[in-house]
């Protein structure tokens, strides 16, 4: 639920939209700054707990989100083999 409506808000934010400025901010910043922001900490959160994993003597897995998505493309039913 939450992954569609982040989805629905993204896509319904133009230019004007993501140099508006967020007044919580001081100094302030744009909300193209952040989105930005959401994305990397999430990133930085994956790589942190990659590197836990591997310290521990364990894979990650694979950590490539466009790998990932043609890992999960494939196993939709009728997708053909990449």
């Amino acid at each position: 639920m939450v992954q569609a409506e982040a989805r629905a808000f993204l896509s319904a934010l133009g230019d004007r939209d993501l140099k508006a400025v967020m007044p919580a901010y001081k100094p302030q910043k744009t909300l193209s700054s952040g989105v930005t922001r959401v994305l990397l900490h999430g990133a930085q959160h994956r790589a942190e707990a990659a590197a836990l994993l591997t310290d521990l003597g364990y894979s990650p897995g694979q950590l490539d989100y466009m790998e990932f998505l043609e890992e999960r493309d494939a196993a939709l039913p009728g997708h053909p083999p990449s």
